[in-house]
C-alpha cells in the first residue's frame, strides 16, 4: 500500500507536499515513528488536501507556524478526539472568536492583542 506524499526519512515518517501544495499552504508534517499512527495521519492530510485542490476547501488552510495552523494541528490530534463533545464545541466558538488575530504562533508582537481576544472570548464564555 503506497499513501501519496508519505515519506520515510532517518527512521522518521514525514507528510511531504508538492511544491504545488507548499503555494496554497500546505507544509511538511513530521509524523513521528512509521506505523498506523502516521499512516492515518497522512491519510487525513491527503484529504485535506483533496479537499483545498477541488475548490471545496472546508478546512481552511493557514500559513505554517501561525497560530490558526497550530489550531488545526491540534484537531487532527487523537487527543482532540478523545475531548468531550460539550469541550470541542465550546473550543470551536472560542476559536470563532479568536481567528480574526492574525499573525505568527510566538511572536510577541501581537501578544497584547491576543490576550485581550483571549480575556474577552473567556468572559463571553
Amino acid at each position: 500500500m503506497r499513501i501519496r506524499h508519505y515519506r520515510i526519512r532517518k527512521g522518521r515518517a514525514y507528510w511531504e507536499p508538492t511544491a504545488r501544495m507548499r503555494a496554497a499552504g500546505f507544509r511538511l508534517v513530521p509524523l513521528g515513528v512509521p506505523g498506523p499512527d502516521a499512516w492515518a495521519h497522512a491519510e487525513r492530510l491527503n484529504a485535506q488536501w483533496d479537499k483545498a485542490r477541488k475548490g471545496a476547501n472546508a478546512v481552511e488552510t493557514y500559513p505554517h507556524g501561525t497560530l490558526g495552523w497550530l489550531f488545526t494541528e491540534y484537531r487532527t490530534m487523537g487527543v482532540w478526539a478523545k475531548k468531550a463533545p460539550r469541550t470541542r464545541e465550546e473550543w470551536e466558538l472560542a476559536w470563532e472568536i479568536i481567528k480574526p488575530v492574525r499573525g505568527r504562533a510566538g511572536r510577541g508582537d501581537r501578544l497584547p492583542e491576543l490576550r485581550y481576544v483571549l480575556h474577552a472570548a473567556r468572559r463571553a464564555l
